[in-house]
Protein backbone atom coordinates (compact mmCIF):
# COMPACT_ATOMS: atom_id res chain seq x y z
CA UNK A 1 0.00 0.00 0.00
CA UNK A 2 0.97 3.56 -1.00
CA UNK A 3 -0.30 6.28 1.86
CA UNK A 4 -0.22 9.96 -0.11
CA UNK A 5 -1.65 13.83 0.45
CA UNK A 6 -1.89 16.24 -1.39
CA UNK A 7 0.77 17.91 -0.56
CA UNK A 8 3.32 15.03 -1.77
CA UNK A 9 3.60 13.46 1.28
CA UNK A 10 4.30 9.63 0.24
CA UNK A 11 4.53 6.55 2.62
CA UNK A 12 5.02 2.90 1.35
CA UNK A 13 3.65 0.71 3.22
CA UNK A 14 2.14 2.64 6.41
CA UNK A 15 1.28 1.15 9.61
CA UNK A 16 -2.00 2.68 12.10
CA UNK A 17 0.18 4.71 13.37
CA UNK A 18 1.82 6.69 10.50
CA UNK A 19 -2.21 6.68 8.90
CA UNK A 20 -3.64 8.43 11.93
CA UNK A 21 -0.99 10.92 11.82
CA UNK A 22 -0.90 11.60 8.19
CA UNK A 23 -4.38 11.92 8.22
CA UNK A 24 -4.72 14.05 11.07
CA UNK A 25 -2.06 16.73 10.02
CA UNK A 26 -3.51 16.69 6.30
CA UNK A 27 -6.95 17.52 7.39
CA UNK A 28 -5.85 20.45 9.57
CA UNK A 29 -4.21 22.17 6.53
CA UNK A 30 -6.49 24.38 4.35
CA UNK A 31 -4.89 23.76 0.88
CA UNK A 32 -4.40 19.85 -0.96
CA UNK A 33 -6.38 19.11 2.12
CA UNK A 34 -6.76 14.77 0.78
CA UNK A 35 -5.43 11.68 1.77
CA UNK A 36 -4.96 8.99 -0.49
CA UNK A 37 -4.19 5.15 0.25
CA UNK A 38 -3.40 2.50 -3.13
CA UNK A 39 -2.71 -0.80 -3.68
CA UNK A 40 0.57 -0.37 -5.50
CA UNK A 41 -1.52 -0.76 -9.21
CA UNK A 42 -3.76 1.87 -8.23
CA UNK A 43 -6.91 -0.24 -9.32
CA UNK A 44 -8.03 -0.02 -5.72
CA UNK A 45 -7.92 2.75 -3.72
CA UNK A 46 -9.28 5.19 -1.31
CA UNK A 47 -9.29 8.53 -0.97
CA UNK A 48 -10.76 11.20 2.12
CA UNK A 49 -10.81 15.23 2.58
CA UNK A 50 -12.78 17.50 4.84
CA UNK A 51 -15.65 18.92 3.73
CA UNK A 52 -15.04 22.04 4.89
CA UNK A 53 -12.71 23.99 6.94
CA UNK A 54 -14.86 23.07 10.07
CA UNK A 55 -14.31 19.67 10.36
CA UNK A 56 -15.67 18.88 13.40
CA UNK A 57 -18.65 19.67 12.39
CA UNK A 58 -19.01 18.54 8.32
CA UNK A 59 -17.05 15.63 8.91
CA UNK A 60 -15.59 14.43 5.35
CA UNK A 61 -15.86 13.48 2.05
CA UNK A 62 -14.87 9.42 1.56
CA UNK A 63 -14.47 7.43 -1.29
CA UNK A 64 -13.10 3.90 -2.62
CA UNK A 65 -13.20 2.69 -6.05
CA UNK A 66 -12.33 -1.31 -6.14
CA UNK A 67 -10.94 -2.33 -9.33
CA UNK A 68 -13.02 0.05 -11.98
CA UNK A 69 -15.24 2.93 -12.15
CA UNK A 70 -17.91 0.87 -12.14
CA UNK A 71 -17.47 0.32 -8.43
CA UNK A 72 -16.76 3.75 -6.99
CA UNK A 73 -18.90 4.55 -4.15
CA UNK A 74 -18.68 7.39 -1.91
CA UNK A 75 -19.47 9.02 1.75
CA UNK A 76 -20.75 12.39 2.88
CA UNK A 77 -20.06 13.80 6.86
CA UNK A 78 -17.93 10.58 7.79
CA UNK A 79 -16.12 11.87 10.73
CA UNK A 80 -12.18 11.91 10.80
CA UNK A 81 -11.94 8.84 13.41
CA UNK A 82 -13.99 7.13 11.27
CA UNK A 83 -12.00 7.90 8.20
CA UNK A 84 -8.49 6.86 9.96
CA UNK A 85 -10.56 3.66 11.10
CA UNK A 86 -10.98 2.84 7.80
CA UNK A 87 -8.30 3.72 6.00
CA UNK A 88 -6.10 1.35 8.78
CA UNK A 89 -8.85 -1.52 7.80
CA UNK A 90 -8.30 -0.90 3.88
CA UNK A 91 -4.29 -0.97 4.51
CA UNK A 92 -5.02 -4.82 6.63
CA UNK A 93 -6.86 -6.14 3.92
CA UNK A 94 -9.46 -6.03 6.34
CA UNK A 95 -13.05 -6.32 4.38
CA UNK A 96 -15.06 -4.61 7.08
CA UNK A 97 -14.47 -1.11 5.67
CA UNK A 98 -17.36 -2.01 3.59
CA UNK A 99 -19.50 -1.75 5.97
CA UNK A 100 -18.06 0.81 7.98
CA UNK A 101 -19.92 3.45 6.63
CA UNK A 102 -23.10 4.39 4.39
CA UNK A 103 -21.40 4.09 1.26
CA UNK A 104 -23.54 5.23 -2.07
CA UNK A 105 -22.53 3.95 -5.35
CA UNK A 106 -21.87 7.01 -7.31
CA UNK A 107 -20.17 5.36 -10.41
CA UNK A 108 -23.04 6.48 -12.87
CA UNK A 109 -21.57 9.69 -12.20
CA UNK A 110 -18.41 9.15 -13.98
CA UNK A 111 -20.29 8.69 -16.90
CA UNK A 112 -21.93 12.35 -16.52
CA UNK A 113 -23.45 14.42 -19.82
CA UNK A 114 -25.11 17.19 -19.83
CA UNK A 115 -28.10 14.57 -20.32
CA UNK A 116 -28.20 12.66 -17.67
CA UNK A 117 -26.70 15.09 -14.75
CA UNK A 118 -29.43 15.00 -11.93
CA UNK A 119 -28.09 18.55 -10.12
CA UNK A 120 -25.93 21.02 -9.56
CA UNK A 121 -24.39 18.86 -6.68
CA UNK A 122 -23.28 16.15 -9.27
CA UNK A 123 -21.72 19.09 -11.11
CA UNK A 124 -19.52 20.09 -8.14
CA UNK A 125 -18.92 16.40 -7.12
CA UNK A 126 -17.13 15.91 -10.95
CA UNK A 127 -15.34 18.70 -10.64
CA UNK A 128 -13.89 18.35 -7.03
CA UNK A 129 -12.94 14.74 -8.10
CA UNK A 130 -11.85 15.34 -11.64
CA UNK A 131 -9.62 18.61 -9.58
CA UNK A 132 -7.74 16.09 -7.25
CA UNK A 133 -7.36 13.24 -9.64
CA UNK A 134 -5.53 15.83 -12.19
CA UNK A 135 -3.63 16.74 -8.75
CA UNK A 136 -2.80 13.56 -7.71
CA UNK A 137 -2.00 12.61 -11.37
CA UNK A 138 0.56 15.05 -12.21
CA UNK A 139 2.17 14.64 -8.80
CA UNK A 140 2.81 10.90 -9.64
CA UNK A 141 4.29 11.81 -13.09
CA UNK A 142 6.73 14.09 -11.49
CA UNK A 143 7.91 11.54 -9.14
CA UNK A 144 8.49 9.04 -12.40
Amino acid sequence: MILETGHGEIIEKPDDKAIKRIVAKTFKKKEHNFVIISHEDGTLYMQSRPMSESIDEQGCRFEYRDSNLRKHFAANNVPVETVISVFQQFNRGDQDFRKAVRWRNISRQFDWSPENDESDEVKEIVATLTNVYAEYEAKKKGRS
